[in-house]
């Protein structure tokens, strides 16, 4: 039975393994192809339980996490998203870090609706008036794209986001690669 929870605070600690375990077996896939560790994501993910009104919306299957949205004010986010937006919008703005749901589970509604949950949630607490989120940029003939592969870009727009001007670079080490190297990814934004 599918079920969703949106914690708070310390109460996405006893789920921090389960996020760990979800980013790192739905990145690896394209377009990120994220050679992930549970070290790197026990630091990166103990910000959400630390800031003030960061979120994560859990969708549960019985009693397992099954995927994840991950939300955070945009001035607490890593300087290589924010670098490039004006600085007076960063305490008005927020950051939708990722959205990670097993590949079974796809396909059924269940993203959209998490995505939808968190919106709600940032839009209820009248502190906003933006919403961010980035994606990697890739070439159209990667060689790792898969031919089934869609982007998502399609949906972002129909959600109202709109891609901004700006481009910022995070490094990442990638399942075939020795070292991590810097990625591009595109800033997207909604105003609410």
């Amino acid at each position: 039975m599918i079920h969703y929870a949106i914690k708070y605070g310390k109460e996405i600690v006893p789920y921090s393994k389960d996020l760990a375990r979800l980013r790192i077996e739905v990145f690896r896939e394209y377009p990120y192809l994220y050679d992930g560790n549970y070290e790197y994501e026990e630091k990166y993910l103990a910000k959400f339980s630390e800031v003030e009104d960061a979120y994560v919306v859990l969708v549960f299957d019985k009693e397992q996490v099954v995927g994840a949205f991950t939300g955070i004010p945009m001035r607490f986010e890593d300087a290589t998203i924010v670098c490039h937006l004006p600085q007076d919008t960063l305490n008005n703005s927020f950051y939708l870090s990722e959205i990670v749901l097993q590949n079974n589970y796809r396909g059924k509604g269940i993203g959209m609706h998490l995505f939808h949950l968190l919106e709600e949630k940032i839009i209820s607490l009248k502190k906003y008036n933006r919403i961010y989120f980035a994606s990697v940029v890739r070439p159209e003939n990667h060689p790792q794209k898969p031919i089934a592969y869609k982007s998502l870009d399609a949906i972002w727009l129909s959600k109202g986001y709109t891609p901004t001007p700006y481009l910022c670079t995070m490094s990442w080490k990638e399942i075939h690669e020795k070292t991590e190297s810097e990625k591009t990814l595109a800033l997207w934004e909604k105003v609410i």
